[in-house]
């Protein structure tokens, strides 16, 4: 494998895993905070309830106010909690895939067996004129969490295949007849 190919794979799946596993570690953190913070600012209004520097409707409403915040923060934070536990695991994943990959730096030729081990799909596109130059993508989806999207140029022996293969066509369509 290119060892620029397995840089841009490791890029691909430090950047966006890194960033998913940062934003939901924050969120986690963020609501643990305020989750905890609410118990104390319900603590606070119970006492000045208690001290009678606060009205009863206006402790039932913030009361109120209060709780339903902290009921609709717990529920979000064991989504949050799931959220940081696949990403976690998917951080873990890709780690073990470019442990893998690493082990392909230097191979020649691709085999059946390594195809199967490495890649889960490839998919080619149409090819398209960009710039006066007949391009087409190939997208690569490894196994695992990723994908790299590669745009190739047609080479003149590509146009002549094509050629041959339609010419090979209209003859068979003709034998047919």
């Amino acid at each position: 494998m290119d060892k620029q190919l397995l840089r841009s794979l490791k890029r691909e799946a430090t950047g966006l895993l890194g960033k998913k596993l940062k934003q939901a570690e924050k969120d986690f953190k963020a609501i643990d905070a305020r989750i905890t913070e609410l118990d104390t600012v319900i603590g606070k209004l119970y006492e000045d309830s208690v001290l009678n520097r606060i009205y009863p409707n206006r402790f039932d409403a913030l009361l109120q106010k209060y709780e339903n915040e902290q009921t609709e923060l717990k529920k979000k934070h064991v989504e949050v909690q799931k959220e940081l536990a696949e990403q976690q695991k998917r951080q873990s994943e890709s780690d073990q895939f470019m442990e893998m990959i690493s082990a392909y730096t230097d191979i020649t030729q691709l085999n059946a067996s390594l195809l199967n081990e490495l890649i889960h799909s490839i998919e080619v596109g149409s090819i398209r004129m960009e710039d006066g130059v007949r391009r087409r993508s190939i997208r690569i989806k490894y196994r695992q969490f990723c994908y790299v999207e590669v745009y190739t140029q047609e080479f003149d022996w590509l146009m002549a295949f094509e050629k041959d293969l339609a010419a090979e066509k209209s003859v068979a369509e003709q034998v047919a007849v």
